[in-house]
């Protein structure tokens, strides 16, 4: 009753190897390898927000887009869009 007790203690404490480190090159990642796909655009998922915002047609999507990408070239679309988007209501 106590052997199987010890072996398992001794397992729980017997070291866990770690993995091998990727080769290391100047300008590259560790784990980069040349058949990863590149991230894509941050413009895409910008325009997809936009999107978003405008199948929700809210101020508040508006308002959210504004706050994220107050420096993007769809902001003054965004607004024109919020504007409208005020001007509606009641």
């Amino acid at each position: 009753m106590i052997l199987p007790l010890l072996l398992g203690l001794a397992v729980a404490a017997a070291p866990v190897p770690e993995p091998p480190m990727p080769d290391r090159q100047p300008g590259r990642s560790p784990g980069h390898s040349p058949d990863h796909t590149p991230a894509r655009d941050g413009d895409v998922a910008i325009r997809q927000e936009f999107d978003a915002a405008a199948r929700a047609n809210t101020v508040a999507a508006w308002d959210l887009f504004i706050a994220r990408h107050p420096g993007h070239a769809l902001i003054k679309a965004a607004q024109a869009e919020r504007r409208k988007r005020l001007a509606e209501k009641p």
